[in-house]
């Protein structure tokens, strides 16, 4: 999958052969890795999807943002979900504003629910 004019390449993990791929690298145009997608499918059957851009050189360029409306069209349209959900920390304020601004929406507080640091925190559940 190309992602602006191949600044950006999504390239599938290693999948069986006819499953339809989950988990993509995030490459720049010189080959080298920046950063990872994917869906996980849960228990509670809302597929997870999670991105991370690595290489902090190639944060607040949109670049996240490309790859969210991307991964969504893949999401809905390729695997046929029917909604796609993430879990988003409060204080992760830059991430919050992409994931709303590509219209997933805060589904529910989930209050010291995550354990980190030796204590718990409180967690975001979004779905769009």
């Amino acid at each position: 999958m190309l992602l602006n004019s191949a600044r950006i390449l999504l390239i599938p993990n290693r999948q069986k052969k006819y499953d339809m791929p989950k988990e993509f690298r995030i490459v720049n145009k010189s080959g080298e890795t920046i950063g990872a997608t994917s869906f996980v499918e849960t228990e509670n059957s809302l597929p997870e999807f999670q991105i991370i851009i690595f290489n902090e050189t190639y944060r607040n360029h949109g670049i996240g943002t490309e790859v969210i409306k991307l991964m969504l069209e893949y999401g809905f349209e390729k695997l046929n979900y029917h909604e796609i959900g993430l879990y988003v920390f409060p204080f992760e304020d830059n991430a919050m504003g992409v994931y709303l601004k590509s219209g997933f929406r805060l589904r529910k507080i989930i209050e010291q629910d995550h354990y980190n640091r030796e204590k718990y925190k409180t967690i975001f559940l979004m779905s769009v």
